[in-house]
């Protein structure tokens, strides 16, 4: 029963493996950066900031359709101003 009982930690102690991941923190930004090409509003942000994004206003013969790239915060995507 004794050598039974010592197997049975020892197979216990070489089945655990050491973690591999370090011990670090998970660091959370507290602020972003919006890029606005051809518009404004262009900076960093706090996390929460109301930011508004203008288009740039070109000519009377040119219409704004919409807003591309990383929208999914947006408002709304077509409109000039969200």
């Amino acid at each position: 029963m004794r050598i039974l009982l010592i197997i049975a930690i020892t197979a216990l102690f070489l089945s655990c493996k050491k973690s591999t991941a370090t011990n670090q923190p998970i660091v959370n930004p507290d602020s972003f950066t919006v890029t606005v090409s051809n518009g404004y509003g262009s900076g960093k942000y706090k996390i929460a900031d109301t930011v508004h994004i203008f288009s740039n206003a070109y000519n009377d013969t040119q219409l704004f359709d919409k807003w591309t790239g990383n929208t999914f915060a947006l408002t709304a995507s077509d409109e000039w101003h969200t």
